[in-house]
């Protein structure tokens, strides 16, 4: 039975029917985002790459495949052909430039949560909207804050609380060495 808290258009990437990797969502039908680094981690990071999929609210495994890779900017869009597949699709996509500082904003993935004998679906990780950044003078990004994004996360739609729009594509979490933008959300 599927999770009724989680949205329809959220879901896992495996590695095989049981191991997720990432997660991804479905912005139009049949289209889906998920980072490009949760595809290079299964070694699918390639046109034309078949990957396994699952609603991350729980359902049948299924194929897409992989039509679009831009590595700098940490995106893969991949093409779903077969029904049924996502329950929904994703809000609508805003830009993510005229957000408001402090913004709630949300995260929604598969985590890969360290605790034996346990094992968790997903996970909800409030935070902020933190404006943006320029990585090695080519690569804009926006920002959150959030200490609860984890591993497996990646590949998520960043959603703006007031109205559900898609912000952008969670990449990865800042691990601070020395304390400094502890919680920083790319």
């Amino acid at each position: 039975m599927p999770d009724v808290r989680v949205p329809g258009f959220l879901g896992r990437v495996l590695a095989d029917h049981d191991d997720p990797v990432g997660t991804c969502f479905h912005v139009a039908p049949g289209v889906v985002v998920t980072a490009c680094h949760v595809l290079a981690e299964i070694d699918a990071a390639q046109l034309d790459a078949q990957v396994l999929l699952d609603p991350l609210a729980g359902g049948a495994p299924f194929q897409a495949s992989v039509a679009r890779l831009d590595p700098l900017h940490d995106l893969a869009v991949l093409v779903v052909a077969q029904e049924p597949g996502f329950a929904e699709v994703s809000g609508p996509l805003a830009a993510s430039d005229g957000v408001a500082l402090r913004e709630p904003v949300r995260v929604t993935g598969h985590p890969l949560v360290y605790e034996p004998g346990h094992a968790y679906r997903y996970l909800d990780a409030p935070g902020t909207w933190a404006g943006g950044s320029v990585r090695d003078g080519e690569v804009g990004l926006g920002r959150l804050i959030s200490d609860q994004v984890l591993k497996g996360m990646s590949g998520a739609p960043v959603l703006r609380e007031s109205d559900g729009a898609v912000l952008g594509v969670a990449s990865g979490r800042y691990n601070t060495p020395d304390g400094w933008l502890a919680g920083t959300v790319w």
